[in-house]
């Protein structure tokens, strides 16, 4: 009722949005654990390596399928990343696998509730973008 008809679609991509950054939520302490340990280097590697993989995926989705390239860029970079962190958590003991079992399961589980729940909204944003 705020905006006019050129948003109409924005509520379906916010829902996208908000479900690629729920995994971010797996790996967020771990670059804080090689800091703690004094590893500035590991976390600028595993910084570095997230950097480029995230811009080359969303670069070569955007390019290829337009905006959902972009959200699938997103989400595959988010995938590869995870050993890179993985690793990272692992030389310094901070690595909890029952933790990121958890947090991936709650994650599945809202993407379906909201894929479930605006399945119209996210496939009218996409298609008309």
């Amino acid at each position: 009722m705020l905006y006019d008809a050129r948003y109409i679609h924005a509520g379906g991509l916010l829902v996208i949005i908000a479900l690629l950054q729920l995994p971010q939520i797996l790996t967020s302490s771990y670059d804080y654990s090689a800091l703690a340990a004094g590893d500035t280097r590991g976390v600028f590697v595993m910084q570095a390596c997230r950097a480029s993989i995230y811009i080359l995926l969303v670069a070569f989705g955007a390019w290829h399928e337009g905006l959902a390239g972009v959200f699938i860029g997103q989400a595959l970079a988010f995938v590869l990343n995870y050993p890179i962190a993985v690793r990272l958590a692992r030389r310094h003991h901070a690595w909890d696998p029952r933790h990121d079992l958890v947090v991936w399961a709650v994650t599945l589980v809202l993407v379906g509730l909201a894929f479930w729940l605006h399945e119209a909204e996210i496939v009218a944003a996409l298609a008309n973008s």
